[in-house]
C-alpha cells in the first residue's frame, strides 16, 4: 500500500494512536514512498516523524533511493539539515553513493559545502571513496580536514591504503605529509607488497 498509495497510507499512518507503532509505519511508509517521489517522502519524514531513530532510517533510507536518480536534489535537501547526527549519517550515505557514480560531480559538490562538523564527516568519508583510485586526490581532500583529530586519522588511513598500492608515491607524501613523526614512521615501516 506504501508503495502504491503513499499519500493515503500516510493519512491512514497519522491516525494510529500509538505513539511507537504511528512512527515505525510512517517511517516504513517514508522510505517506500521514496521510490517515486523522494521530495514528498522527505517532507514526511522530517515533518510527520520525531527526531530519532525512525526518522534517521527513513531519511536514510529515502537519500539512497533519491542519489541514484539525482544526486543534486538529494544533495541539496541534506544540506538544508540543522548540525547533528540526522545530518551526518545522511551526508555519509549520500557521498558514499554519490562518489560511487561521479566522483568529480560530488566533489565539487562537497567543495561548495558549508565549512563544519558535518562537511568534515564527509570529506572523511569521500577520502575514504576516492582513496584506492586517486590516492593523490584524497590526500589533498583529508589536508583540508578542519577537525584535528578526523583529519590525522583519514591522513593515516590514507597512507595505509597507500602503501599497498604505491609505496613510493606513498612514502613520499608520508614524509611531507602534516602528521606526527611518529605516525609518519610507522607509516614508512610499512613494507611495500
Amino acid at each position: 500500500w506504501a508503495a502504491s498509495a503513499p499519500q493515503a497510507a500516510a493519512e491512514w499512518a497519522m491516525n494510529i494512536p500509538d505513539p511507537a507503532l504511528r512512527e515505525g509505519v510512517l517511517a516504513r511508509i517514508a522510505a517506500a514512498w521514496g521510490e517515486s517521489d523522494p521530495l514528498a517522502a522527505a517532507t514526511l519524514a522530517v515533518n510527520a516523524l520525531t527526531p530519532g531513530r525512525h526518522q534517521d532510517d527513513a531519511v536514510v533510507g529515502i537519500v539512497q533511493r533519491w542519489v541514484q536518480n539525482e544526486p543534486e536534489a538529494a544533495a541539496a535537501w541534506v544540506a538544508k539539515f540543522p548540525e547533528g547526527t540526522l545530518r551526518h549519517v545522511a551526508l555519509e550515505n549520500l557521498i558514499k553513493l554519490w562518489a560511487d557514480q561521479d566522483l568529480e560531480q560530488s566533489g565539487n559538490w562537497l567543495a561548495d559545502l558549508e565549512l563544519g562538523t558535518s562537511r568534515d564527516m564527509a570529506v572523511g568519508t569521500y577520502v575514504s571513496q576516492i582513496a584506492p583510485l586517486l590516492p593523490e586526490v584524497a590526500a589533498q581532500w583529508a589536508e583540508n580536514i578542519g577537525d584535528d583529530a578526523l583529519r590525522q586519522l583519514q591522513m593515516e588511513t590514507l597512507g595505509e591504503t597507500w602503501m599497498k598500492s604505491d609505496a613510493p608515491a606513498a612514502r613520499a607524501w608520508i614524509a611531507k605529509a602534516p602528521l606526527p613523526e611518529m605516525t609518519k614512521a610507522r607509516l614508512l615501516a610499512i613494507p611495500a607488497p
